[in-house]
């Protein structure tokens, strides 16, 4: 812009205008303002306006006559009034120029910004002549000025306000700006944060690993992007992301740098939570006691425990191929590729048994189980599988299976059946045997109706009687005949025990056994025992049929030769009458005695309660001794007793006792027919044991295997060519009816103990 006074108010246009006249100078300054664009005034040295140019007059619409003088003045915005007329007088009292900003009534009544100018013209001698003036129209200026200063305010306040902390720095990594958010932060104040300044609030741990990062970046002019704590106003530390880019000018040369700090410390601690639960979850599925692995939704292998890895001794990668690596075995790959297959195209779960080959190169079954992982959508995402080792369930199984088939076949041989049955819903699981001793038809359903159809009219109440005790929740043991579909009548044992309940309903174990021929033999023989199994008992009586009869044959020789006696002794002359007296009354003693054995005898078979009294194990074992010492001779064998005079009497049935006796003796006879090479000595021992009395019976036989030392007790379990293993089951009952023990050990030296214990002052329990 062209000041007006400048141009005149020089030492050559001074001399221009002192050599033209005084109107053609006032001529020529009227013309030279009027062309100026700007509002142009001149006032004499007291201040007075005296001149204003053409455009200023345009400007206000103000006539020359109001504007001189002090006029001019109306013109002017009344708040700026006061500041532009104290810049005015400074102007004239010190002579120096002026400029100040006020506002100007244009003619339309708008005011507009202009930035008045004054200076004054002096004389050679330095005195004011004239004061110069102009009015330069700044309005658009000052809109873009303010315009520009309230983007900047706005600005200032977005980045001040935006929910992060920002800053910027020199090309040299200075930091020239930093927020207030960033400054509330850390509670510095900006002259503290500049420069360098903002290390003092990041971790010590963070703050030299922060600052090299930082430095390499400026020297490589890479973005930057770093992680570190930083100090709140509160001593408390936060985990924040620093970023940064360079701004570069056009020649591509790094000239700032803007970053922002963002807090990243929910995340971070987030981040650690779930590193830590991973870490937690891989601890749990690293011990738990399975394989564990992991597909994608195509059954590709992407995860595998550490018990996987040791378990077939290859790495996660090798296993990716376990159809290919011989990782299960060839026979069931065919299988497992196949359930495979249709897994993942069915969705279904994966479930196949097969066996896996461990590191050593064993085979061991496993159960692999696989579910599908589905996302929102329903889509597989993947399958988690795992791996159980089933080996020792497989061989239980196995043995389950021999186990079952042994059973099957024991059953068939014993004639035993068994079922279990839920009476109210009449729902029933049958053996095969016991289907076979009814005669029925596998492929018809049992029912109640049918099962008491089948029962002999006569034995309908027995069988009615039992149900209901059992329905009661007592145990049952009876016995019964039924009819047949082909007309034959069979004689059955049946017993009936609680096993349990299904949904409230009481299911009852049962067995029966076909006892036809033994009762036959019963009604032949007159001889029956229910202890375990009646043909059983039959043949256990059988044995000791020669020791029932040493027994009653000595007291029946008695009777004979004290009756002889007697005779003699009446017969004398004179007649030796208290001798026969005594005769008879030893007479009459052994045919007591006799009586008492014929009846607990015929107790025995009529399956009367056995004969509890007070029993001299001693006494006992001394009559099986003299019943048995002429049959052990003529095997060889010597017999010796060491009998504990003091043993207390224990309550129990004498022959049931006895019986158990004979039974070891005879065992034990049986044990050394075969020994040539040492005594066949045979030991009977009593004692006192913990809390009653204890008889062993020790041999010098060929001794008893370990594992068979337990077994011997089982029905049907026997070492003997000729045994039925019958013998030792049926004394195992007689002495747990007594609430006594039976047991078997080996000798240190050759043959076998066997051993019972009764409690005593206890009265045994059927």
């Amino acid at each position: 812009m062209l000041d007006f006074h400048r141009l005149i108010n020089t030492k050559g246009n001074r001399r221009g205008v002192e050599a033209l006249g005084a109107e053609m100078v006032g001529s020529l300054t009227s013309q030279f303002i009027d062309a100026l664009p700007d509002l142009v005034w001149s006032a004499r040295p007291d201040g007075r306006v005296d001149l204003v140019n053409q455009r200023w007059l345009e400007f206000t619409s103000l006539p020359l006559n109001e504007a001189a003088g002090s006029g001019w003045q109306s013109a002017v915005q009344a708040d700026d009034l006061p500041r532009l007329l104290e810049c005015w007088r400074s102007c004239l009292e010190s002579g120096r120029p002026g400029e100040v900003q006020a506002r100007l009534r244009r003619f339309d009544g708008v005011y507009r910004w202009f930035l008045f100018r004054a200076s004054a013209m002096r004389d050679e001698s330095g005195s004011i002549t004239r004061w110069l003036g102009s009015s330069t129209d700044i309005e658009d200026g000052k809109r873009a000025q303010e315009s520009l200063a309230a983007s900047e305010r706005d600005l200032r306040a977005i980045i001040d306000t935006i929910p992060t902390t920002a800053w910027t720095t020199r090309a040299d990594g200075h930091v020239d700006f930093i927020n207030q958010r960033w400054l509330d932060y850390v509670g510095m104040t900006a002259e503290q944060a500049l420069g360098w300044g903002w290390r003092a609030v990041v971790h010590p741990d963070d703050r030299e690993a922060v600052v090299e990062y930082w430095r390499s970046c400026i020297a490589s002019g890479k973005p930057a992007e770093a992680e570190a704590r930083l100090r709140r106003y509160d001593g408390a530390y936060r985990w924040f992301l620093f970023r940064a880019n360079p701004l570069r000018d056009a020649a591509g040369n790094i000239c700032k740098w803007y970053g922002a700090t963002i807090d990243i410390d929910d995340r971070k601690r987030g981040e650690q939570a779930l590193l830590a639960r991973e870490l937690s979850w891989r601890q749990i599925v690293d011990n738990i006691p399975g394989l564990v692995a992991t597909t994608g939704p195509e059954g590709e292998v992407e995860f595998l425990n550490r018990q996987t890895l040791e378990y077939f001794g290859r790495t996660n990668e090798e296993l990716k191929n376990w159809s290919l690596i011989g990782a299960v075995h060839p026979d069931d790959l065919p299988r497992i590729v196949e359930a495979h297959a249709k897994s993942i195209e069915t969705g279904q779960v994966y479930e196949v048994e097969h066996r896996c080959r461990r590191a050593d190169g064993v085979y061991r079954w496993f159960q692999v189980r696989g579910l599908p992982v589905r996302d929102a959508g329903g889509e597989i995402t993947a399958w988690y599988l795992l791996l159980t080792d089933i080996e020792e369930r497989k061989r239980v199984e196995a043995q389950a299976e021999r186990a079952y088939v042994r059973l099957a076949e024991a059953q068939r041989i014993s004639k035993t059946g068994s079922m279990f049955s839920d009476i109210v819903a009449d729902d029933h699981d049958w053996s095969e045997e016991a289907l076979r001793i009814f005669e029925f038809d596998p492929a018809e359903k049992v029912t109640v109706l049918k099962v008491r159809e089948a029962i002999h009219p006569e034995d309908r109440p027995v069988f009615d009687a039992s149900v209901a005790d059992t329905m009661k929740g007592k145990d049952s043991d009876y016995e019964f005949r039924i009819r047949t579909a082909s007309g034959s009548v069979k004689y059955l044992h049946g017993v009936a025990h609680l096993f349990g309940r299904a949904e409230g309903r009481p299911v009852f174990a049962c067995a029966v056994q076909d006892i036809t021929d033994a009762k036959l033999a019963e009604q032949a023989l007159g001889k029956a025992r229910t202890e375990l199994a009646n043909a059983s008992r039959i043949m256990t009586l059988g044995a000791l049929t020669a020791s029932i009869a040493h027994e009653v044959n000595q007291p029946l020789s008695g009777i004979v030769t004290n009756t002889s006696t007697c005779l003699r002794m009446l017969a004398a002359d004179p007649p030796d009458i208290d001798g026969a007296v005594r005769t008879a009354q030893r007479t009459l003693r052994d045919g007591n005695r006799a009586a008492e054995v014929i009846q607990r005898l015929r107790n025995l078979f009529a399956h009367k309660e056995p004969s509890y009294e007070r029993v001299d194990l001693n006494d006992a074992t001394r009559e099986v001794v003299a019943l048995s010492v002429s049959e052990l001779q003529r095997s060889g064998v010597t017999l010796r007793t060491e009998l504990d005079e003091s043993l207390p009497a224990v309550n129990g049935d004498r022959i049931q006792l006895q019986q158990v006796l004979i039974n070891l003796i005879l065992n034990a006879g049986d044990a050394m027919r075969e020994v040539d090479d040492r005594p066949r000595d045979l030991l009977i021992v009593t004692a006192h044991d913990a809390d009653g009395v204890r008889l062993s019976v020790r041999d010098a036989g060929v001794g008893i295997e370990p594992h068979s030392l337990e077994k011997v007790f089982d029905p049907f379990y026997t070492t003997k060519t000729t045994g039925m293993g019958v013998g030792l089951s049926i004394s195992r009952s007689i002495i747990q009816s007594h609430q006594g023990r039976i047991w078997a050990s080996a000798n240190d030296g050759p043959g076998a103990t066997f051993s019972f214990s009764i409690p005593c002052g206890q009265r045994g329990a059927r």
